[in-house]
């Protein structure tokens, strides 16, 4: 058998070609590579959600601006307004007197704590609720107050029933009412019955509701008297049978408010 030799010419040749395929074999294929993607914001040279923490502002990007107490995780209902300054305060808006306004009060109370916030404002725009859980928002008003803080309350439109009783509670001096707010009270009471049930009532069950409601009623009307500067008397007398409304201006004359912001007569020239 004859052998095949190999010059060192035809050698040196496979050689040069074997190097080149290796190197097309590993030379990266520009046509499948992904382009990324073009930037839309200068900043942080994203595509997408750069609107997030950016904006547009007199043609240039800027950072938006944030509250500085934008990274609390704040209870139910609760702000604190100037958050790291010294004339800081916490901030709740009270539209209901139930269950869950009680308990959000509360948790307003105790976040103002662990903040060491010393001023509170309860603004107040409530048609009321139910009689107990105002006094039980009351309470938490005490206890607070209690430990050398100060709660303003403020009405701008409406604090009747219920809310009533809770815009009194608040700090001597830190009362405030716009002129033309309403305020109002009236006798406790109830409601029975429906369309399709009724409660039956006796000469000796009404008699004994009667005296519960009495006993409600002497110890609201005891309560706002030493808030305000009309008697326990006077109040059973403008409560009986009716409600009793009065503006902002007239709170403060019946001794229930102790600021009242707005010119009420004013007002009313231009209003009429």
């Amino acid at each position: 058998m004859k052998k095949i030799r190999f010059g060192p010419v035809v050698i040196l040749g496979l050689f040069v070609v074997f190097l080149t395929s290796i190197a097309f074999a590993e030379a990266p294929d520009k046509t499948t590579e992904e382009k990324k993607p073009e930037s839309l914001c200068p900043k942080t040279l994203m595509k997408e959600s750069c609107m997030t923490c950016h904006v547009m502002s007199g043609g240039k990007w800027t950072l938006k601006e944030t509250r500085p107490d934008a990274y609390l995780d704040y209870p139910p209902g609760t702000r604190i307004i100037n958050y790291g300054q010294p004339d800081a305060y916490g901030y709740f808006e009270l539209r209901e007197v139930d269950y869950s306004s009680s308990d959000n009060i509360k948790r307003f109370f105790d976040y103002l704590g662990e903040k060491k916030i010393k001023n509170a404002t309860i603004e107040i725009i409530s048609g009321g609720g139910n009689l107990f859980h105002g006094w039980r928002i009351k309470s938490f008003m005490d206890e607070w107050k209690a430990q050398g803080n100060i709660i303003e309350t403020r009405v701008r439109a409406l604090a009747a029933s219920a809310a009533f009783l809770v815009f009194l509670a608040g700090s001597n001096g830190h009362r405030i009412a716009n002129s033309t707010s309403e305020l109002m009270m009236h006798e406790v009471a109830s409601w029975k019955g429906g369309f399709l049930f009724f409660e039956k009532v006796t000469p000796a069950s009404a008699e004994e509701e009667a005296r519960v409601f009495k006993h409600f009623q002497d110890t609201i009307s005891t309560w706002i008297a030493m808030r305000g500067n009309i008697s326990k008397t006077e109040l059973d007398s403008m409560l009986k049978f009716k409600e009793f409304w009065m503006t902002g201006k007239q709170a403060k004359e019946h001794g229930f408010a102790d600021v009242v912001i707005g010119d009420q007569e004013g007002l009313w020239m231009i209003v009429h």
